[in-house]
């Protein structure tokens, strides 16, 4: 059944698909940020904190869809092959 919360939803993934985001990245920044709102609501974190975490939090996610070969700028402005860095070895 669908209820004004989903239908909410479906909106959000669909803007974030109309900006270049395939259907799973959408959902997983959705899921994302939805996590981190709840969390620091339930954190009681302060307001400062919290609005210099979602900021960094929203400039690190962009679409990650660039031709093969090629480079791409994230919407801070870095360059992205597309790919996640690999984690240190070790």
């Amino acid at each position: 059944m669908a209820t004004p919360g989903t239908l909410g939803m479906v909106e959000r993934a669909a803007a974030l698909t109309r900006a270049g985001f395939t259907a799973k990245q959408a959902l997983h920044v959705i899921n994302a940020v939805s996590t981190f709102v709840i969390g620091h609501t339930l954190a009681e974190d302060h307001r400062e904190r919290f609005d210099l975490a979602v900021e960094a939090l929203l400039s690190g996610l962009a679409p990650r869809t660039p031709a093969a070969g090629t480079t791409a700028r994230t919407r801070t402005g870095r360059r992205s092959s597309g790919r996640r860095p690999r984690p240190p070895a070790g």
